[in-house]
């Protein structure tokens, strides 16, 4: 996992020398291509009373530049935390310092503000969570209003607590990128500050190889419910979760005709007559029935209260999607792969017989 950090803050902290982390201070911003790092640690602070005004903006433009094409973090699967700022040094106190932001957030003018507020009403847990808790200064100058009904791709982290809606913490994911926007920091003590912010990236970095990871696809299930099952899963790496169920809930309807069922009638009929014919049993459709009753839900289901923090969006959430996939997985274990596997552990069980009697050579 590499790390690479862009501050003239922490650039300043002998930090334990590894291969996976990289400290460029802003100035040197030109000499490094940003690509290859899993993640992208940027500090919006500036040196106080050496930088002049056309070096940092020479330095926001040269990160500008090195962002080589729009979502740039989609197209390299890179997550890229922002921190805007410290509370002793000179903090980037303006809108088009963040110019650059623009090569991951389509028309990000539309999305962020410059709005300040001394609390914060904390939503995330973990790591993200312990800084903005002990870390998080009282004041942010950037921030993004929360539409839950059209704001698809933004997940707020912490909201002011005046409004749920004006969030000063907050993720927008994009495809294979993640950004996470996080509020200045109290520079009392800058290693323990850094530590946690490695911390934080660590773990959005964790998450993604662990998805990454997660899904294998077995040739034992049909190619057309294989990719089926594969579009599912794409979904829920793209944060489609919504669109993940209905597929998972497709490729369950399509493995029942798959199985001699006919294709009049509803799924529920579809998986009971599965369970008649003895292809599934009586845990298995339930698992099934699972999938099919989130399915309905993504499908017809109503908009959560859009007033709530985390609502206003499909109330098809991401461990919804989640427990679809391993149920799915489990209902083309039982009904494709151990049979297959049964099959071919027979077969050759059958051939060292034959082996051991002579017959075959």
């Amino acid at each position: 996992m590499s790390i690479l950090v862009i501050s003239d803050n922490f650039c300043k902290i002998e930090a334990k020398a590894s291969p996976e982390l990289k400290c460029l201070s802003w100035k040197d911003v030109y000499r490094r291509s940003l690509t290859g790092a899993h993640c992208l640690l940027i500090d919006m602070t500036f040196e106080e009373n050496i930088r002049r005004e056309e070096d940092k903006l020479r330095s926001l433009f040269d990160l500008y530049t090195k962002m080589s094409a729009d979502h740039f973090l989609n197209e390299n699967r890179q997550t890229l935390v922002l921190v805007c700022g410290s509370d002793v040094f000179e903090i980037s106190d303006s809108i088009e310092c963040y110019d650059f932001l623009s090569k991951i957030i389509p028309e990000p003018s539309k999305i962020f503000s410059e709005k300040g507020d001394s609390t914060y009403a904390l939503v995330e847990k973990g790591h993200v969570r312990t800084y903005l808790d002990q870390f998080a200064s009282g004041q942010t100058f950037v921030s993004c209003y929360y539409d839950p009904k059209v704001s698809k791709h933004l997940v707020p982290l912490a909201a002011t607590r005046d409004t749920a809606n004006w969030c000063v913490a907050f993720e927008y994911r994009d495809g294979n990128g993640n950004l996470v926007v996080l509020p200045p920091y109290k520079a009392e003590n800058i290693a323990h500050v850094f530590e946690v912010l490695l911390s934080v990236c660590k773990s959005y970095v964790s998450k993604r190889e662990l998805l990454g990871r997660r899904f294998k696809f077995d040739t034992a299930i049909p190619e057309n419910i294989r990719n089926t099952f594969y579009d599912a899963e794409k979904c829920y790496q793209n944060d489609l979760y919504l669109q993940s169920v209905m597929t998972c809930r497709r490729a369950l309807e399509m493995s029942a005709i798959d199985r001699g069922i006919s294709s009049g009638g509803g799924l529920n009929i579809k998986l009971t007559k599965l369970k008649d014919a003895g292809v599934i049993n009586d845990p298995l459709f339930e698992l099934a029935d699972r999938i099919r009753g989130f399915g309905n839900l993504a499908a017809h289901g109503e908009k959560a209260d859009p007033d709530e923090i985390n609502g206003g969006s499909s109330i098809i959430e991401e461990g919804d999607a989640i427990e679809c996939i391993d149920y799915l997985k489990i209902f083309f274990d039982y009904v494709y792969v151990i049979p297959k596997r049964i099959v071919d552990s027979n077969i050759r069980i059958e051939r060292l017989k034959a082996l051991k009697k002579g017959e075959i050579k």
